[in-house]
């Protein structure tokens, strides 16, 4: 089947098929259904799956219900006309004049709706495994259903070349829209003008009236007789040529290709609403022809700035239509192209004179895109909250107004003139909303240097190359240098700070920029750049006319000679002046070339009296006007005593031509940034937040940023504004709670005794609220490539920033030959997407930015990931199944509804978890095993749980799985009864522990198991040693020692006895004793391979060292005691090894390495909640301070 068909309503359709033309004049029966019910769905999703997940549940939820309407409507030969937002407009047809059979049709059909509605009431959408709805808040979907009889114009409008659209409209329309506004939830309901004819064979249950108009409402319960359903027939095929001018061509090469089903995304875009006045299509026989030029105007400018027209809305009382500008293709600049098309738009030019009032509404946001409706009738839309916003702004706007919201007037800053309207309370929203109108585009905005908040960092090399042109134009002599680089990586901010150092050399800087919404828009950068050279700001005459006037004074007083050709400068300034005899004769050819020549004369004659820096930003972007002006510029540059400092992204195949001459310009210097180096971007962070940052924060925003210095600003600005980094103690450091994400995902490693991002593990599952500004950017990257290439880059982003070839080649959902995927490979490397991580034969790639991976994977939706996931588990688990961790990974976030996916998933977290935990990756194992335990419960995890948060200290977790472990019926009482012991000790409820020792003791003694009551035994040793009962303690150990043998399967127990005893020994002052019993409880563990009894042996034998001032040795045990905490991930024993350090460090002299240990202890112990070990850290900085 041809998928763009069902993007036409089915009556058209079948039209086309069978070489028909429709009527435009029709008569029939308008049906309007409205479904509420949405906003507080959207709470509720949104608590219960978060706000990315929950737009997509909606979605699908919303899909079902027009499936289930749009079959209601097809089975009485219903057409779906239109979709708007949450409504759809359909037509039943009087063929043969039968009036009366199309209201049947059309009230049968709106009945049909109102009983299949009833199944979506109430509506329970928790995820599997969460509590359901709050059983007081009945959240349910309710439908309005509306219908008017009467005569309509059926036409289509809009440029085939863009979209062709079918309209419906006419009073009958009105009426709809009339008695929309009387009915309510759950009703169906016509005005009395459809009804007459037809009241016999209805039954009304109430009659309304309109106050305001006098008019009744009928509220239909049932027919009389109900019509048996007629649905349509099966429509042939439709050839592609004729199909697809009704799909935005963007879709349709979506829609042909086999990336049709990724074609729903998840992304930021504008949205503007425009209503407009004037058409009468009742009376006017020429308002289809008006609406068409005006519609296919509307389209022109929308693409022009590379938006897309949505949906056409008519109505006699006005009409709206939707466009966006973000999807489906993104730009880093959605904003401003959306800001510039609505400023052209609100005054039609005056070939459209019926148009008499336009209000316009734009607002930007997170919006889910892609294909929505039914089976047999779909549309591509663009939905969020944001879109309803737009629509309000519309509303609120004033005629010839564009009203936006404060998102859109904080990106628009100085760049546009904005008028503040207050704050106003708009449907939809709790809170009053900060609305602005939009004047105009400020060309004097651009002009001057912009100002940044922090200064430039890491560009030395690059400002050093700049400072060497200046000195080349302070000498009389010309200069041209080119700024080359990815957006965000700092090219407008070292221009800027250039420009700022060298003004009090006396170079005048003049800034001028080509802009994506006025590439259309001739001599615009120029414009900027002359009307600072000359002191004219054109905003500040009260007409044309003083303009002129003070235009022709300076130029007077700068050349008379120039004054002849003074009409041309009225081109590049935007001034009526009226041509003489002379520029009258020019053709366009010549007018040309004399305004560049002119233009370049002046610069020259300002030139000759002060230096000049001219900097053009963004000249990917310039009109072909000034790009004529800058090249003639550049070329004579060589005797024009000026600085020309050019600014740019890479090359395009759009402006190819272009940067073929600029790169061919005489004596340039040519700077190509990089990413800043790490120690540039702690400084730029650094210098943003005014203080330190700590370790664990820096790398996961360098991990994110890769070196891009707007994307490190944006980050961090995101981080602070959402509260996930804050400051304590002049230190910024990660939320507890970011840090818990990253912790349960796997993501934290430890170096240096500090957890840092694991540079190895995708933080994709990771909510980190990527600003906006940073999604548009790569978005924008992303919809220039090749539809085929997208679709791999969707797939490499499932795998993780690294992804080998052949693991890509077996998990691409459209298998392609491996020459196909090198080609798209190799366009991802030349347009700077990836680069080659290592060579033939583990051919392996990996994302330039970890961020492009990120919002690429962030684009997908939920079926979607969970596709591509499973291709990549299956995939890697025929080609390399000891990858258990990455196994783990791809398998829990394929869709785990399916039980054969579950189970493995199921396996493979408990693999992956118990590699961790037998490895010490205590923070890793603990994510495995609580993704495990969040889909099913199982005693082994349980337990693992418990060992592991024991390590890592997490008392209150401890308890809190304890306890639920104590409801496992398969956990053992002896091991529980251990676990409880450990616990208790570890808080220090020492009667707790002798209990639950002893318990354990009964229960291995009547089992007869020797480890178990050795282990018991030397437990209570601990116990009693820790209460200060040495002797006590002796007896207990040398007890215990006699109830085991030496072989090697008592190795665990006799290790533990050997250090109590140890600990015995120390402290009854039998030192000797003490070494050779901790020297044998270090050989055990190094034999068992326990690191953490290892650490702990190598800290007691450290202690013995101290205790006899044997410092140096001392350091050495505690030094190997924290390396292998550090490495285990036990935060409380590295700040226990940092005190002993620092205890001898101090007694050595070393006070400065002693102060900055016991503070890193501090740190961690303040983290822990481990008031003892802060207390003494205190005491030894209380005792150091007074020593120093």
């Amino acid at each position: 089947m041809n998928p763009t068909e069902v993007y036409i309503p089915i009556d058209r359709r079948l039209a086309m098929a069978r070489g028909v033309s429709m009527s435009e004049e029709c008569r029939g029966a308008v049906l309007f259904v409205d479904i509420s019910g949405f906003t507080p769905l959207t709470g509720a999703s949104t608590r219960y799956y978060g706000p990315r997940r929950g737009v997509e549940e909606l979605t699908r939820l919303l899909n079902r219900v027009y499936t289930d309407l749009i079959a209601e409507i097809d089975n009485y030969q219903g057409s779906v006309i239109g979709f708007s937002g949450d409504a759809v407009t359909c037509w039943f047809d009087a063929q043969d004049q039968q009036l009366e059979d199309a209201t049947m049709r059309g009230l049968s059909a709106a009945l049909a709706v109102q009983r299949t509605m009833t199944k979506y009431r109430p509506l329970h959408i928790a995820p599997k495994g969460n509590q359901s709805l709050d059983p007081t808040q009945e959240i349910s979907l309710a439908v309005k259903t509306v219908i008017a009889v009467g005569n309509v114009r059926r036409f289509t409008v809009g440029d085939p070349q863009i979209q062709l659209i079918d309209v419906l409209a006419g009073t009958t329309l009105d009426r709809v829209a009339a008695t929309e506004t009387m009915a309510r939830q759950n009703e169906l309901l016509s005005d009395e003008e459809s009804l007459r004819p037809f009241l016999a064979k209805v039954v009304v249950d109430e009659w309304r009236t309109d106050t305001k108009t006098g008019r009744r409402y009928a509220r239909i319960r049932a027919l009389t007789a109900v019509p048996p359903p007629t649905p349509w027939p099966a429509c042939p095929p439709l050839s592609p040529a004729n199909a697809q001018p009704w799909v935005l061509p963007a879709i349709a090469e979506r829609l042909w290709g086999e990336q049709s089903r990724f074609l729903a995304e998840l992304r930021p875009a504008a949205a503007l609403f425009l209503r407009f006045t004037g058409l009468d299509f009742d009376h006017d026989p020429e308002s289809p022809q008006k609406l068409d030029r005006y519609i296919q105007w509307v389209q022109r400018i929308v693409d022009q700035h590379e938006g897309a027209l949505i949906q056409l809305t008519t109505g006699d009382k006005g009409s709206y239509l939707y466009a966006t500008f973000g999807a489906p293709l993104a730009h880093d600049d959605d904003i401003g192209r959306a800001v510039a098309a609505a400023l052209v738009l609100r005054t039609p030019p005056p070939r459209f004179p019926f148009i008499a009032t336009t209000q316009i509404g734009i607002t930007y946001g997170m919006m889910r895109v892609g294909a929505y409706g039914g089976e047999t009738r779909k549309t591509y839309g663009v939905l969020g909250t944001e879109t309803n916003m737009a629509a309000r702004l519309m509303v609120h706007a004033a005629p010839g107004q564009v009203v936006v919201s404060k998102v859109v007037a904080e990106t628009l800053g100085a760049d546009y003139e904005l008028v503040s309207l207050g704050t106003h309370q708009l449907k939809g929203n709790a809170e009053a909303q900060a609305l602005y109108a939009v004047q105009r585009l400020r060309l004097n905005a651009v002009g001057q240097p912009r100002l940044y908040e922090t200064p430039l960092v890491g560009r030395d090399a690059e400002l050093a190359q700049l400072r060497s042109g200046a000195q080349e134009c302070l000498a009389k002599r010309g200069g041209l240098v080119r700024i080359e680089g990815s957006a965000g990586l700092g090219k407008s901010h070292l221009a800027a700070a250039f420009a700022q150092e060298v003004e009090p050399l006396g170079l005048r800087s003049i800034v001028a920029s080509g802009q994506s919404t006025t590439q259309g828009t001739a001599y615009f950068a120029i414009r900027q750049c002359m009307q600072k050279l000359l002191n004219l700001d054109l905003d500040a005459f009260g007409n044309s006319s003083e303009a002129i006037d003070a235009l022709d004074d300076r130029i007077q007083r700068a050349n008379p000679t120039w004054t002849l050709r003074i009409p041309l400068l009225g081109d590049l300034l935007g001034l009526p002046i009226p041509d003489n005899a002379t520029t009258s004769a020019f053709d366009a050819r010549l007018r040309q070339e004399a305004l560049t020549t002119l233009t370049v004369e002046i610069i020259q004659h300002f030139a000759a009296s002060e230096q000049l820096l001219l900097i053009f930003e963004d000249i990917h972007w310039l009109d072909e006007a000034s790009q004529g002006i800058v090249l003639a510029l550049g070329r004579a540059i060589s005797t024009t005593p000026v600085m020309l400092l050019l600014v740019h992204r890479p090359p395009t195949r759009d402006n190819e031509s272009f940067f073929r001459e600029v790169v061919a310009l005489p004596e340039q210097n040519h700077s190509l940034l990089q990413e800043l180096p790490a120690s540039g971007i702690v400084a730029l962070v650094e210098e943003r937040l005014h203080g330190t940052i700590a370790p664990l924060a820096i790398s996961l925003i360098q991990m994110q940023a890769q070196g891009n210095p707007f994307f490190t600003e944006e980050l961090v600005d995101a981080l602070v504004e959402s509260e996930q980094l804050h400051e304590e103690n002049g230190i910024w450091n990660l939320a507890p709670a970011l840090i818990d994400q990253l912790r349960s995902a796997g993501s934290l490693v430890r170096r240096n005794g500090e957890e840092v991002i694991n540079s190895a593990v995708s933080l994709s599952t990771v909510d980190l609220g990527i600003p906006s500004t940073i999604q548009g950017i790569i978005l924008a990257r992303l919809d220039r490539l090749p539809e085929s290439v997208k679709l791999t880059v969707k797939v490499a982003s499932v795998i993780g920033r690294l992804f080998g070839h052949d693991l890509l080649s077996q998990a691409h959902p459209l298998q392609i030959a491996s020459r196909q995927l090198q080609e798209e490979l190799d366009t991802l490397l030349l347009r700077d997407f990836a680069k080659m991580e290592a060579p033939s034969p583990r051919l392996t790639y990996i994302f330039k930015h970890n961020l492009t991976q990120e919002v690429v994977y962030q684009t997908l939706l939920t079926d979607q990931r969970q596709e591509l996931h499973l291709g990549v588990a299956t995939a890697l688990e025929a080609a390399q199944p000891d990858r258990l961790e990455d196994l783990a990974t791809h398998y829990y976030n394929s869709n785990l509804e399916q039980e054969p996916i579950r189970t493995k998933a199921l396996h493979y977290l408990e693999a992956a978890g118990l590699r961790a935990k037998r490895d010490y990756a205590n923070e890793t194992a603990l994510s495995y095993f609580e993704r495990a335990l969040g889909l099913t419960q199982q005693a082994a995890w349980l337990k693992a749980k418990v060992e592991i948060l024991h390590i890592l200290g997490r008392r209150t977790e401890e308890e809190a799985t304890l306890v639920a472990l104590k409801e496992e019926t398969s956990i053992e009482p002896f091991a529980l009864a251990l676990l409880w012991a450990e616990y208790y000790e570890a808080v220090s409820d020492y009667s707790q522990t002798e209990e639950k020792l002893n318990e354990a003791l009964r229960l291995a003694e009547i089992a007869a198991d020797a480890e178990g009551v050795a282990r018991c035994r030397a437990r209570l040793g601990m116990v009693a040693w820790r209460q200060g009962n040495y002797d006590r303690a002796e007896q207990i150990y040398l007890n215990a020692l006699q109830g085991i043998t030496t072989e090697g399967r008592f190795a665990d127990e006799e290790a533990e006895i050997r250090y109590g005893l140890g600990l015995v020994y120390r402290q009854q002052g039998k030192f000797e004793e003490a070494r050779a019993a901790f020297d044998r409880d270090l050989a055990l563990n190094q034999q068992l391979n326990n690191r953490q009894g290892e650490a702990r042996a190598r800290n007691a034998l450290g202690i013995i060292e101290q205790t006899r001032s044997n410092y140096a040795e001392a350091i050495t045990h505690f030094e190997r005691a924290l390396l292998i905490r550090e490495t285990i991930g036990d935060r409380a024993g590295v700040g226990a090894s940092q005190v002993n350090i620092a205890q001898n460090l101090s007694a050595i002299g070393n006070y400065s390495d002693a102060e900055q240990m016991l503070r890193s202890a501090l740190r961690i112990q303040q983290a822990l909640s481990n008031g003892w070990w802060q207390a003494i850290i205190y005491n030894e900085l209380g005792i150091l301070h007074l020593t120093t």
